[in-house]
């Protein structure tokens, strides 16, 4: 007995429709799963990375934008480990709470340009070799990778 005359060729051919929307399911879910990996890895290397809390020093705004170029005195002493230490004091019947930055080192007329701006050159070889890198150059280069990480972590966290 032939059993195929009793099935046809339409019963064995899957649904298209359903196959694309299944793919298409499938390549998204990888998608989010990359996604999301890429998003852990860039936060775990932002969270061991050395140059994370100098990315202050990054212009936010002007013609050296998104650059590191000169330097404030208060941002060199931060550099240099400087804290800010907020005290409290009475003058009659006020009570007055000042924030002062102690600590750090005040930069030398070496390390300042004719305008007496601190120059990046010269402030950030110390606190490089402080922090275990070779130059400067390299300090500045990861601070600006750990930037760019945190933008890329912004985007993907919008993706997610």
């Amino acid at each position: 007995m032939d059993y195929s005359e009793s099935f046809t060729d339409h019963d064995f051919t899957p649904g298209l429709d359903n196959l694309v929307v299944y793919e298409y399911q499938e390549a998204h879910e990888i998608e989010q799963y990359a996604l999301k990996c890429e998003l852990e890895c860039l936060k775990e290397s932002v969270a061991q990375s050395p140059a994370r809390p100098y990315i202050a020093l990054i212009a936010k705004n002007g013609a050296g934008k998104g650059e590191i170029d000169k330097l404030t005195e208060k941002q060199y002493q931060i550099l240099t480990g400087a804290k800010w230490v907020s005290f409290t004091m009475k003058q009659g019947a006020k009570k007055l709470v000042r924030k002062v930055l102690m600590g750090g080192d005040h930069a030398g007329t070496g390390c300042r340009n004719n305008k007496g701006q601190i120059m990046w050159e010269y402030a950030l070889d110390r606190t490089a070799r402080d922090l275990g890198y070779e130059d400067g150059e390299q300090l500045r280069d990861d601070i600006h990778k750990v930037k760019s990480n945190l933008d890329r972590i912004k985007e993907l966290e919008r993706m997610v």
